[in-house]
């Protein structure tokens, strides 16, 4: 080895002398290390918009005036330039209106809500246009042809980037913005965000199919209506129609600046999992699902009142008791002799218990930061089974999606109730917010909502 290669080996770190490298030299053999190539920096990811929301309607008379003079000004640029040969049939004139207002709408609530500016959307001749029960018929063929002629020189109301795929690059999304020319119409008839709404209209009965794995969130699936599907929309048009003229106000001056709250945003859906009307079926939507414990608590008001979330304490557990016929043990079932530290931990493994098809090997996904390393989740399920030895002939059978179809259903049931009484209640899974002149009453009805349907007594708490 010259006296060259060997000043350069004493530079260079054990670590990145290879075997190889060193016999070669010792054979005479001159290694030249490989040029240091400096990594070209990353792009930055490209932000994330919202997708549009093709159900955004006006909801005022100042919302509806920038609509109409936007129609009236498209159709008059048609008609001037005739880029239309023969007039729209009936049906298909509704739609260009529906799609042009809904564009409109969404683009007005991008610009007063104070969120990201843009809104995505897709131009995918196979994404539109696919005939769903969940779909508007604003997400078809036509919305790209709007989209270009909204944002036409001579028309630039909207302003759009479009996307597409790009090798060894993150795909961009087709954004569309609003325009000065728009902002100075919303700034002129003072549009807020609550003269902006979602149609009321839209299918609130969900079926999500089985998830493939971890990761996979399981997409909607199309199904036949049943006498059970048809009830379950009458009963969430109830609910729905009933929180469309509540008193309820939030103070958005407890949100940080750029987060949109839109307190009319209170339209619920319920999503069955699993591909079974009988799996799953929570209640989704709703502006309040979205905030923070604290945010609530400080912005949200009933009546003008302060509110109070009443939850149900333990509610899978006791509803499994009762499907099994027998009465559960006094006190804290989530809470096991000896190990009463770790209750977190005890309830997580419960859950899973319940929701897996089989017995599992390895700790649940959250359980080892509730647990002590000298503590082995094994040790916790096995006590969990011997406490619990009554309802084990339901776990390991995927028994907690059913559960949590009873849950849903105690939870319907218990908005309807409260409604009769004119009790206005926004769910959270297990849980209500309501007025705080209201917690008696809700807690008492509750209480037997739960013993009716499970005949097993619940047990109600305050958060």
């Amino acid at each position: 080895m010259s006296g060259v290669d060997k000043a350069r080996d004493e530079h260079v770190p054990a670590r990145r002398r290879s075997k190889a490298s060193v016999r070669l030299r010792e054979r005479g053999v001159n290694v030249v290390p490989a040029p240091k190539v400096e990594k070209e920096p990353r792009e930055p990811k490209l932000p994330r918009h919202r997708w549009f929301e093709p159900e955004r309607v006006p909801a005022s008379e100042r919302a509806q005036a920038v609509i109409d003079d936007v129609l009236n000004q498209v159709q008059n640029y048609e008609k001037y330039f005739a880029l239309r040969k023969r007039a729209r049939k009936q049906v298909d004139q509704e739609t260009f209106e529906a799609t042009v207002t809904a564009l409109m709408s969404d683009l007005m609530f991008n610009e007063v809500s104070g969120e990201e500016p843009g809104v995505a959307i897709t131009r995918s001749k196979t994404k539109l246009g696919r005939k769903s029960r969940y779909s508007s018929p604003v997400l078809g063929k036509i919305l790209p042809r709007v989209v270009d002629l909204l944002c036409t020189p001579e028309m630039d109301f909207l302003r759009q980037e479009k996307g597409g795929q790009e090798y060894f690059k993150e795909n961009r999304t087709t954004t569309i913005y609003p325009t000065e020319r728009l902002a100075s119409r919303i700034y002129e008839h003072e549009v807020q965000i609550d003269d902006l709404a979602t149609n009321k209209f839209r299918e609130t009965i969900v079926l999500k199919r089985p998830k493939t794995g971890p990761f996979d969130k399981g997409g909607r699936i199309e199904y036949e209506d049943s006498p059970a599907t048809r009830r379950y929309r009458d009963e969430m048009k109830r609910i729905n129609r009933f929180l469309d003229s509540a008193d309820i106000e939030f103070d958005d001056f407890v949100v940080d600046e750029e987060q949109a709250v839109d307190s009319q945003d209170r339209r619920l859906r319920r999503v069955f999992t699993n591909g079974s009307f009988e799996s799953g079926g929570r209640l989704f939507g709703g502006f309040w699902q979205h905030l923070k414990k604290t945010e609530r608590a400080e912005g949200l008001r009933i009546k003008g009142e302060h509110i109070i979330t009443l939850d149900y304490s333990q509610m899978a557990l006791r509803i499994a008791y009762g499907e099994v016929g027998c009465q559960p043990p006094p006190g804290d079932g989530y809470v096991l002799p000896d190990l009463e530290k770790y209750r977190e931990a005890t309830k997580t493994i419960f859950n899973s218990a319940l929701c897996s098809d089989k017995r599992p090997l390895r700790a649940p996904k959250g359980t080892r930061e509730n647990l002590p390393r000298k503590i082995h989740f094994m040790f916790v399920l096995q006590h969990l089974e011997e406490h619990h030895a009554p309802i084990v002939p339901l776990f390991y059978k995927s028994e907690g999606h059913r559960i949590q179809f009873i849950e849903s259903q105690i939870l319907v049931a218990l908005l309807l109730w409260l409604q009769d009484q004119g009790i206005v209640a926004l769910p959270i899974h297990d849980a209500v917010i309501i007025a705080e002149s209201d917690a008696d009453t809700t807690k008492k009805t509750m209480e037997q909502v739960f013993k009716e349907m499970t005949r097993i007594d619940g047990i109600v708490r305050a958060e």
